[in-house]
């Protein structure tokens, strides 16, 4: 953590499994806890978990600045992101590859960010739509994304000063 924080890094993006939804090995919520007990950096969290209720309570009580989770695994996205955004954290909503941005439509305006996983990346239709809209775009593996497409992206972030992440794959 010291080392981020030398390198001027500003935010930590933690993945938080369940081992179910996801069946990666999970990063405790005892270890973020650690975690935010030593460092002042922003925690962004993105919870890949199929009991949300759980999750999001801890996280939000550990304090993290923001909290997105998964749209499909959510019934009420608007209750979610009112409950996460009521308690003064960023909250956005993750779409897992084949989910509509159109799922989004109805909440698109409380998201501060949208989380985009996909290991066929659409840029044109999903993240450069994201941004131009204002949100803050995370996207996982993007595969097969072009340099073209990411310095698309990248230019247009730029002009908003946008987080982006670019998961494994990117280079």
């Amino acid at each position: 953590v010291r080392q981020l924080e030398q390198a001027g890094i500003e935010m930590l993006h933690v993945d938080i499994l369940d081992g179910h939804f996801s069946p990666s090995m999970p990063l405790g919520l005892d270890t973020v806890r650690q975690l935010r007990a030593k460092t002042d950096l922003l925690f962004d969290c993105h919870v890949m978990v199929t009991a949300q209720d759980y999750f999001v309570d801890e996280l939000l009580d550990i304090g993290v600045q923001q909290l997105v989770f998964h749209g499909e695994m959510e019934p009420h996205l608007d209750h979610r992101l009112n409950q996460i955004r009521k308690a003064g954290v960023r909250a956005g909503v993750a779409l897992k590859p084949g989910t509509p941005l159109q799922s989004l439509e109805y909440v698109l305006e409380k998201c501060d960010a949208v989380l985009v996983e996909t290991d066929v990346w659409d840029l044109t239709k999903t993240a450069l739509e994201c941004v131009r809209a204002g949100k803050h775009v995370h996207i996982d593996k993007p595969a097969s994304g072009t340099l073209a497409e990411y310095k698309q992206l990248l230019d247009e972030a730029e002009k908003r000063t946008y987080v982006i992440i670019l998961g494994e794959g990117a280079s």
